[in-house]
């Protein structure tokens, strides 16, 4: 089996398409085999966007967490409407002392 192996290797690199044929071949005749190979190939497709995703999701994160930290800091240095109000009130108060 390994001597078989080894030379299905030289003509995988040489012409991928025909391993491609032969596989596509054998997996059209034989569901197991069919569903087999989707799997390892979803499998090799798979994990690199799911590692992009995870990459992202944690990029997002950091910038929401960021914002949010910006946006409070905002807030907490607004006045309201009522602080407004309770400045004019003092300032009127004030002139007329």
């Amino acid at each position: 089996m390994e001597e078989l192996k080894t030379a299905l290797r030289e003509p995988a690199r040489r012409e991928p398409e025909f391993l491609i044929d032969l596989i596509a071949d054998a997996a059209s005749s034989r569901r197991d085999l069919a569903l087999k190979l989707a799997s390892v190939v979803a499998g090799v497709v798979a994990v690199p966007l799911d590692v992009a995703t995870k990459q992202d999701l944690r990029r997002l994160e950091r910038r929401t967490a960021r914002l949010e930290r910006e946006v409070k800091e905002i807030k907490n240095a607004m006045a309201t409407k009522e602080d407004l109000r309770q400045y004019a009130t003092k300032q009127v108060l004030g002139t007329a002392v």
